[in-house]
Protein backbone atom coordinates (compact mmCIF):
# COMPACT_ATOMS: atom_id res chain seq x y z
CA UNK A 1 0.00 0.00 0.00
CA UNK A 2 1.36 3.37 -0.95
CA UNK A 3 1.83 6.06 1.66
CA UNK A 4 2.05 8.91 -0.82
CA UNK A 5 -0.53 11.53 0.14
CA UNK A 6 -1.22 12.38 -3.51
CA UNK A 7 -2.75 9.00 -4.20
CA UNK A 8 -4.66 8.54 -0.95
CA UNK A 9 -7.51 7.93 -1.21
CA UNK A 10 -7.41 6.28 -4.56
CA UNK A 11 -9.81 7.69 -7.15
CA UNK A 12 -13.14 5.93 -6.89
CA UNK A 13 -13.34 5.70 -10.68
CA UNK A 14 -9.87 4.16 -10.99
CA UNK A 15 -7.78 4.75 -14.09
CA UNK A 16 -10.76 5.96 -16.11
CA UNK A 17 -11.37 8.77 -13.64
CA UNK A 18 -7.71 9.75 -13.75
CA UNK A 19 -7.77 9.85 -17.56
CA UNK A 20 -10.94 11.97 -17.47
CA UNK A 21 -9.34 14.45 -15.09
CA UNK A 22 -6.07 14.62 -17.09
CA UNK A 23 -8.10 15.39 -20.23
CA UNK A 24 -9.50 18.52 -18.53
CA UNK A 25 -6.08 20.04 -17.81
CA UNK A 26 -4.50 22.61 -20.13
CA UNK A 27 -0.94 21.83 -21.24
CA UNK A 28 1.67 23.98 -22.97
CA UNK A 29 4.46 22.94 -25.27
CA UNK A 30 7.15 24.99 -23.50
CA UNK A 31 10.53 23.44 -24.26
CA UNK A 32 8.74 20.31 -25.46
CA UNK A 33 7.44 21.23 -28.89
CA UNK A 34 8.32 17.94 -30.51
CA UNK A 35 6.41 15.16 -32.21
CA UNK A 36 6.79 12.77 -29.27
CA UNK A 37 5.40 15.22 -26.70
CA UNK A 38 2.58 16.34 -29.00
CA UNK A 39 1.65 12.74 -29.75
CA UNK A 40 1.60 11.85 -26.04
CA UNK A 41 -0.51 14.90 -25.19
CA UNK A 42 -2.97 14.08 -27.96
CA UNK A 43 -3.41 10.66 -26.33
CA UNK A 44 -4.33 12.41 -23.06
CA UNK A 45 -6.42 15.35 -24.24
CA UNK A 46 -7.70 17.22 -27.28
CA UNK A 47 -5.97 20.01 -29.21
CA UNK A 48 -8.20 22.61 -27.56
CA UNK A 49 -6.36 21.92 -24.27
CA UNK A 50 -2.89 22.54 -25.72
CA UNK A 51 -1.05 25.85 -26.14
CA UNK A 52 2.26 27.01 -27.50
CA UNK A 53 4.75 28.01 -24.83
CA UNK A 54 8.45 28.85 -24.65
CA UNK A 55 9.57 29.36 -21.01
CA UNK A 56 11.27 32.55 -22.19
CA UNK A 57 13.16 34.34 -20.59
CA UNK A 58 14.26 31.35 -18.53
CA UNK A 59 15.17 29.35 -21.62
CA UNK A 60 17.11 32.26 -23.16
CA UNK A 61 17.14 33.38 -26.77
CA UNK A 62 18.43 30.03 -28.02
CA UNK A 63 15.59 28.24 -26.22
CA UNK A 64 13.09 30.65 -27.78
CA UNK A 65 14.49 30.03 -31.27
CA UNK A 66 14.48 26.27 -30.76
CA UNK A 67 10.92 26.30 -29.41
CA UNK A 68 9.66 28.33 -32.36
CA UNK A 69 11.42 26.18 -34.96
CA UNK A 70 10.24 22.95 -33.29
CA UNK A 71 6.67 24.23 -33.02
CA UNK A 72 6.60 25.22 -36.68
CA UNK A 73 7.94 21.79 -37.66
CA UNK A 74 5.41 19.77 -35.67
CA UNK A 75 2.44 21.91 -36.66
CA UNK A 76 3.26 22.21 -40.37
CA UNK A 77 1.00 19.27 -41.24
CA UNK A 78 -1.93 20.46 -39.12
CA UNK A 79 -4.91 22.24 -40.63
CA UNK A 80 -4.60 26.05 -40.39
CA UNK A 81 -7.38 26.30 -37.79
CA UNK A 82 -5.68 23.75 -35.49
CA UNK A 83 -2.36 25.56 -35.83
CA UNK A 84 -4.00 28.90 -35.02
CA UNK A 85 -5.66 27.38 -31.95
CA UNK A 86 -2.31 26.07 -30.71
CA UNK A 87 -0.46 29.32 -31.48
CA UNK A 88 -2.84 31.62 -29.65
CA UNK A 89 -6.53 30.73 -29.84
CA UNK A 90 -6.57 28.25 -26.96
CA UNK A 91 -4.55 30.58 -24.72
CA UNK A 92 -6.87 33.49 -25.53
CA UNK A 93 -9.88 31.34 -24.66
CA UNK A 94 -8.20 30.39 -21.39
CA UNK A 95 -7.16 33.99 -20.59
CA UNK A 96 -9.78 36.22 -22.26
CA UNK A 97 -8.28 39.46 -20.86
CA UNK A 98 -5.32 38.94 -23.21
CA UNK A 99 -7.54 39.41 -26.28
CA UNK A 100 -7.19 43.19 -26.06
CA UNK A 101 -3.41 42.84 -25.96
CA UNK A 102 -3.39 40.39 -28.85
CA UNK A 103 -5.39 42.76 -31.08
CA UNK A 104 -2.40 45.09 -31.11
CA UNK A 105 -0.30 42.27 -32.56
CA UNK A 106 -2.59 41.29 -35.40
CA UNK A 107 -1.89 42.41 -38.93
CA UNK A 108 -4.47 43.58 -41.44
CA UNK A 109 -3.21 41.28 -44.17
CA UNK A 110 -4.98 37.96 -44.67
CA UNK A 111 -1.65 36.13 -44.61
CA UNK A 112 -0.80 34.69 -41.21
CA UNK A 113 2.60 35.91 -40.00
CA UNK A 114 5.03 33.25 -38.82
CA UNK A 115 4.70 32.64 -35.10
CA UNK A 116 8.14 34.05 -34.34
CA UNK A 117 7.42 37.39 -36.06
CA UNK A 118 4.56 37.87 -33.60
CA UNK A 119 6.15 36.43 -30.47
CA UNK A 120 9.75 37.63 -30.71
CA UNK A 121 8.88 41.37 -30.31
CA UNK A 122 6.63 40.55 -27.34
CA UNK A 123 9.35 38.59 -25.57
CA UNK A 124 12.01 41.18 -26.40
CA UNK A 125 9.83 43.85 -24.78
CA UNK A 126 9.70 41.73 -21.66
CA UNK A 127 6.05 40.68 -21.88
CA UNK A 128 4.69 44.01 -20.65
CA UNK A 129 7.13 44.69 -17.85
Amino acid sequence: MSTLPLIKPRPAGGADEVRTQFAKIFYDLALSANATALGALREITTLDHLTFGTDYPFSGASGLDLSIRSFETITAALPEEDRRRLESGNALDLFPRLRAFSRGLTRPSRARPPVDSVLRPVFQRGCGR
